[in-house]
């Protein structure tokens, strides 16, 4: 017991004199721009949603908090074969997801700036801001109403139609949602 703890005591004495070393600091990479200014994004990471676990620096910064609910036509964030809109704000009516049509609602940002959105979400992102009002929830109907399913600051559900996020009064959610609000915690 004795040998074991000394040889225990004496690797850790040479990992922190090895972290002390002048040259050991060097074998850590330097972050993505050592200049300490910022890298650009490329033109059209600004209105793509980027999907969780995406490898590319660039994009994947856009995972970190910006603000935006996002919501994909397809299962785990497909941006390729479907729709996908993102909005800043609430937006009480999808079937013109692009626009800013009801009081209160903030225009979305879309694949496709034609197309309805209404029933349509089968994955969603929070990439809000933390802090209040940080949290999304979603309603079956337009005009915030009754049903709602809530996603917390940061969380993710890459596949509604599993049928494993539902609505509050337990009816399935995908394809089924038609109004967003911002919300200040997911309990009631």
């Amino acid at each position: 017991m004795k040998r074991t703890t000394g040889a225990l005591a004496g690797l850790a004495g040479a990992i922190l004199i090895l972290a002390a070393t002048p040259g050991a600091a060097s074998a850590v990479p330097p972050g993505p721009d050592s200049s300490g200014t910022a890298t650009p994004v490329p033109s059209d990471a600004a209105r793509k949603p980027v999907p969780p676990g995406t490898t590319d620096t660039a994009e994947k910064a856009g995972v970190l908090a910006d603000g935006y609910i996002n919501v994909w036509e397809h299962a785990m964030w497909d941006t390729e074969g479907g729709l996908w809109c993102k909005w800043l704000g609430n937006h009480r009516f999808w079937e013109d997801a692009s626009g800013d049509t009801w009081e209160g609602s903030t225009p979305g940002i879309c694949k496709s700036d034609s197309h309805s959105f209404d029933n349509v979400a089968t994955s969603m992102y929070n990439t809000g801001f933390p802090g209040e009002f940080d949290d999304v929830r979603f309603f079956k109907h337009a005009h915030y109403a009754q049903p709602s399913m809530c996603l917390g600051n940061g969380d993710h559900w890459g596949n509604l139609a599993l049928g494993w996020e539902i609505f509050n009064d337990g009816s399935y959610a995908n394809d089924e949602i038609s109004s967003h609000r911002w919300v200040d915690s997911c309990s009631f």
